[in-house]
């Protein structure tokens, strides 16, 4: 009799075009949108037109996916046995069956050695930073995923990292600012797909996520968790933006900042999108237009501002 990952598999056509979109789907290229985040130092230290300085953010970039890719199989890896069990992720590559955990260990080795091996040798600050990310998401794959609170942190000081990553890369100091504000989004953003989670999945959510346990990790307690850090991102950036080492007319675009984090809270209270945070962008319309008005009237005060 044939077991159920069997019978899944049999559906599926194995054509060399299955294979390489179940290879593409474990590098999760959707989640590089991520990374972004590096080429905000190029854009505020005013280095966006400068090729040597943009490859190099470029560059970095381009680390950082391969990186970041990594560890999704890493901790894919780990949590084969629940996503198995899980309405969505029961369809990726390694819990579907369409790619062995054999090969997938095996991919996690090759792209760990080759992330290690650029960032080392494009530059040791950047060798460093890889290195903290590894062994910090290695580590919240591994173990603190689990502990409340903690798993948040794991996931705002990789963005921190990044952002870090960004400055090392084009040779500008690390803004203190910066770094606060990526921090402190990013654990509005880790919060809310928590509470994302919870909601979509109810009930069960405590079979996939031993954290929710915790009575820390319930509804409400997340909606506050939510507002406390949508209200401390909007003030760390106010006053990045008129403290930083740039025109304080970046403060006109404070209300972009705080409109967008509002729109995404509305988002994650009212349709249920949290538990996604990199589909959110692709969905819907007016936070990508606050997105892209921000990014204009930045670069407007930034580029075109004696």
């Amino acid at each position: 009799m044939k077991t159920l990952k069997e019978n899944e598999l049999a559906k599926k056509p194995f054509t060399v075009g299955v294979a390489l979109k179940e290879w593409a789907l474990l590098l999760r290229p959707l989640h590089w949108s991520k990374n972004f985040i590096v080429f905000l130092p190029l854009v505020f230290a005013q280095k966006l037109f400068s090729g040597p300085h943009f490859m190099d953010a470029l560059f970095m970039f381009g680390l950082f996916c391969l990186t970041a890719s990594s560890i999704y199989i890493l901790n894919d890896l780990v949590d084969n046995d629940k996503d198995r069990r899980h309405a969505e992720k029961k369809k990726r590559p390694l819990a579907s069956g369409a790619i062995s955990l054999q090969q997938g260990f095996v991919l996690v080795v090759l792209l760990v050695a080759l992330s290690l091996s650029l960032a080392w040798s494009f530059k040791p600050g950047a060798g460093l930073v890889i290195t903290a990310y590894l062994v910090l998401q290695a580590l919240y794959s591994l173990w603190w995923q689990k502990i409340p609170v903690l798993d948040l942190a794991c996931i705002a000081s990789g963005f921190v990292l990044r952002a870090a990553a960004g400055a090392i890369a084009i040779d500008v100091p690390v803004s203190f600012w910066m770094l606060l504000c990526a921090f402190l989004w990013a654990f509005f953003i880790a919060a809310g797909k928590r509470y994302g989670e919870l909601s979509k999945m109810g009930e069960q959510a405590v079979l996939h996520r031993s954290s929710f346990r915790h009575s820390l990790y319930h509804p409400v307690r997340l909606q506050q968790i939510t507002a406390f850090f949508l209200y401390a991102t909007a003030a760390a950036y106010l006053l990045y933006s008129l403290l930083g080492e740039h025109s304080a007319l970046m403060v006109f675009t404070a209300p972009l900042v705080t409109g967008g984090l509002l729109r995404y809270r509305t988002l994650l209270l009212k349709k249920g999108l949290g538990s996604n945070p990199e589909k959110v962008l692709y969905q819907d319309r007016p936070l990508l237009a606050i997105i892209l008005a921000w990014l204009i009237l930045s670069a407007c005060i930034l580029y075109l501002v004696p």
